[in-house]
């Protein structure tokens, strides 16, 4: 990605990785215990958060971000987002907002609308028909933990005054085979 500064977010099941850097240059880095699957697990009762639990996962990050002196990283206004959790924000980012699939750009202002149409409403055990219909026609594999993934970015967007989310459609693993499959091939055919 052409994004030479700002702060790398990875958001898994158990964990959230966060990467500072400028200038292609790690200036901080932590892995954080909070994941979706995790916040799912630890807050919501029912198939998708309410308000009042989607608060409870708010306050959780935020105190992580305390606790692990995260606070202290300053303002980003741009995220590099890695994972299956940001991709598949980025799917529904494109379906709500008739985006094309190749779309790899997510306003903070769509993060937190999308978080807020799709959380249960208080006190109903039925999910809305409309947010279930969506969810698993944009994306089936995660209809548990999209949004407590959501909610962790939202959180981290909010609390970093971040602008807007690159999406990376390379993670972690096709990093680590290109670091050590082909650069070392190539390193041999020199």
């Amino acid at each position: 990605m052409d994004l030479k500064s700002g702060l790398l977010v990875d958001i898994g099941g158990g964990s959230t990785e966060l990467v500072m850097y400028n200038n292609m240059q790690i200036q901080n880095s932590i892995s954080l215990p909070i994941g979706s699957l995790s916040m799912y697990t630890k807050f919501v009762k029912h198939l998708f958060p309410t308000k009042k639990e989607r608060k409870k996962i708010e306050e959780c990050v935020r105190e992580m971000i305390v606790r692990y002196d995260v606070d202290q990283w300053g303002d980003c206004p741009y995220v590099c987002g890695v994972g299956g959790t940001i991709r598949n924000v980025d799917r529904l980012n494109s379906y709500f907002y008739d985006l094309s699939k190749n779309n790899r750009f997510v306003i903070a202002e769509n993060l937190n609308w999308m978080v807020k149409k799709l959380e249960n409403r208080e006190n109903k055990k039925l999910v809305p028909r409309e947010t279930l219909e969506t969810l698993l026609k944009v994306v089936p594999e995660r209809v548990r933990t999209i949004m407590p993934g959501m909610i962790i970015l939202n959180t981290i967007v909010k609390y970093f005054n971040v602008q807007s989310i690159y999406v990376s459609r390379a993670g972690v693993r096709e990093g680590y085979l290109y670091k050590q499959v082909l650069t070392k091939e190539g390193e041999q055919n020199v």
